[in-house]
């Protein structure tokens, strides 16, 4: 079920119709279709721990997007690193404000959202080679035993 899957990729407020499409359909709701034809495009392969840490010491073009919301950035802290927070439910509207000139690293938890989250932006006006984002996501990066931010 996809709210199930919404929910296990950390969206939060996740609501469904009981019966589904069909039968929102079949008391006459009206469906609106949406252009999700960058679901399934192809994203830059991502970057270790390891790497993302030798990356940002070497590399001033390098930044670190956090696109998870609030409470899990107090949880779980955030990397120590130049970071730009654009929670993923706000990168449609915000997305604009994202620097084209570097090359940016998306994060979340285990890296669940960050390959949609290139999708929409490889999609919206970003390039290739400017977009990749942290294998395993900041679990990996503390499992690493790297710098976290003071909080």
């Amino acid at each position: 079920m996809a709210a199930g899957r919404a929910v296990d990729m950390g969206y939060r407020d996740v609501y469904w119709y009981k019966n589904g499409i069909a039968g929102w359909r079949k008391t006459h709701n009206f469906v609106e279709s949406s252009d999700y034809s960058y679901a399934n495009r192809k994203i830059p392969a991502p970057l270790t721990a390891g790497e993302l840490r030798q990356k940002l010491k070497t590399d001033e073009r390098y930044i670190l997007v956090d696109i998870r919301d609030d409470k899990s950035r107090k949880k779980l802290g955030s990397i120590d690193g130049p970071t730009l927070q654009f929670p993923v439910y706000r990168l449609h509207m915000d997305h604009d404000g994202l620097p084209e000139d570097k090359i940016l690293v998306l994060y979340d938890i285990r890296a669940k959202q960050a390959p949609s989250a290139i999708r929409y932006l490889l999609k919206k006006r970003f390039y290739f080679i400017n977009l990749t984002y942290l294998k395993g996501g900041i679990t990996a990066w503390k499992e690493a035993g790297l710098p976290m931010a003071a909080p």
